[in-house]
């Protein structure tokens, strides 16, 4: 389909089966929109190819894929100056007429990951189904920020000689062994997990003139187990841990806990508990910038523990889905209005609760979701908006003597007014503000139309199109505005079956 103003985006896919045993697939997935902004260039590749082989007795197996990701964006800083966009006026129509933040600042990421994993078994399968299991991981991750001219947007000195082409890196490893006991009806698996972890920053981190370590790293072991069981065929629990110990990223402890319950056929109900607790992620421990005030090594730290307590029930009826949920977060990371990583010194609590179900008449459709949430301590840490609801309206049928099928509707999204994080373009993260930063209470409507002959779909969007009705003044984020109405077109093609 086509990009925002100039551009496209591409997916496709291939996949074959060589013989019975051996099937694989190789994914692509392209994007280039020059967006409707200043410098509000993106583009972005991912390659995936995966695998799979089952021997001939079927005793040996292997799962394997390799993944390869780019994104690269101009980063503009979001508007200088909102009330020219909000106010209507005529001279600011071509959104390019708005004044930015930013001019000469540039963001990439990068990742890379193979997994390899096999499984032997050494017995006959009815009589010791047991299966030996081998893991291989490797996730490589980099995001550079650089800047190629001085910029009047950030209230921090630049220090004297230093790179304006920065950036962090990670890299993860782990060597897994592990025992399976493999039945229809139960499923047990423990084993033995080595890591090796590493996070550095390219240039030297100095804070207050003094160079800082700029390196983690170590060796973890831990422990891994996970069981399945199914009852009757009514009632399923499935459960995994991992527990891993070191001396720079602490402990790790991860837990998930589900029980699917089906009291009447079709009809379901799911409770779940799962438990966290480890280091803030990387961006919190560690940043090196050419910006004075950006510098930081937040080597204190404690463990961030989560817990999410939840359930949903799944009805016949309209099919409903209704659900809620409650995370309590101790020790919360956050980056502070200083730009800083900060933790909570009591816990963030938040609970949820919303549905969704399909109305039917003839051959039309309504799909309705809801959400409500409300962060019940600490709001100023984690706004949230308190409500997030859509609907799609839609007409489905068949046409041309059953050759072909359309759909055609209205899709609405809404969340309400809230006081947001900012945007913050050096970490690439989300910002407490000094400023009432409010974004929500507007309505975003796309109307579309499909339309299905064989294996080719064929589609029209017109995205945000009562943006053209009234007044833009939707934001994604503070002086980011989503973009204003767009006609989308792009088809999905199966050339092979």
């Amino acid at each position: 389909h086509n990009g925002y103003n100039n551009g496209g985006a591409l997916q496709s896919t291939y996949t074959q089966n060589i013989g019975k045993r051996f099937n694989f697939a190789i994914e692509y997935m392209g994007l280039r929109s020059q967006g409707f902004y200043q410098r509000d260039l993106a583009s972005s590749n991912n390659s995936i190819f995966s695998a799979h082989y089952l021997s001939k007795n079927g005793r040996y197996e292997i799962y394997t894929h390799y993944i390869h990701q780019n994104i690269s964006n101009e980063e503009n800083g979001g508007l200088a100056n909102l009330e020219n966009f909000i106010s209507g006026d005529s001279r600011f129509n071509n959104r390019e007429s708005l004044t930015i933040n930013l001019y000469n600042t540039y963001s990439k990421f990068m990742a890379r990951r193979y997994y390899f994993s096999h499984s032997l078994v050494p017995f006959n399968a009815e009589k010791f189904p047991f299966k030996i299991k081998h893991t291989l991981y490797h996730q490589s991750s980099r995001f550079n920020y650089t800047q190629e001219n001085n910029e009047n947007y950030y209230s921090s000195e630049l220090i004297d000689n230093y790179n304006t082409n920065t950036y962090k890196r990670s890299k993860n490893f782990s060597n897994t062994f592990s025992l399976a006991f493999d039945q229809e009806k139960f499923k047990a698996e423990a084993g033995i997990r080595y890591q090796n972890i590493r996070f550095e920053t390219g240039t030297p981190i100095i804070i207050n003139r003094i160079i800082t370590d700029n390196l983690m790293k170590e060796n973890r072991i831990g422990i891994i187990g996970n069981i399945a069981l199914k009852i009757w065929n009514r009632f399923d629990l499935n459960s995994s841990l991992e527990i891993s110990n070191g001396t720079k990223f602490g402990n790790y402890i991860n837990s998930k806990n589900q029980i699917t319950f089906e009291p009447i056929k079709d009809y379901f109900l799911n409770a779940y508990l799962n438990i966290k607790s480890s280091a803030p992620s990387f961006n919190y421990l560690m940043n090196a910038s050419f910006y004075e005030d950006y510098n930081y090594s937040f080597t204190d730290f404690k463990n961030q523990n989560i817990l999410n307590l939840g359930a949903d029930i799944q009805l016949k009826w309209f099919n409903t889905k209704l659900f809620a949920n409650y995370f309590r977060i101790d020790q919360m990371a956050y980056f502070n209005t200083d730009k800083m990583p900060q933790q909570s010194s009591s816990p963030v609590n938040i609970s949820q609760i919303g549905g969704e179900a399909t109305f039917n008449y003839g051959r039309f459709h309504l799909n309705t979701k809801l959400h409500f949430q409300n962060v019940m301590n600490n709001k100023e840490l984690l706004p949230l908006p308190s409500f997030i609801g859509r609907a799609n309206i839609y007409y489905q049928n068949k046409i041309f003597k059953k050759a072909a099928e359309i759909q055609t509707g209205i899709k609405v999204y809404y969340f309400s007014k809230f006081t947001s994080r900012e945007y913050f373009p050096i970490l690439n993260e989300f910002v407490l503000s000094s400023k009432s930063n409010n974004i929500g209470g507007q309505p975003i409507a796309d109307a579309y139309i499909n339309l299905k002959v064989k294996r080719m779909l064929i589609y029209a969007e017109a995205q945000h199109f009562n943006a053209s009705l009234t007044k833009n003044k939707s934001f994604a984020a503070p002086f980011y505005p989503i973009a204003d109405f767009r006609l989308n077109l792009g088809i999905v093609w199966y050339l092979f079956h």
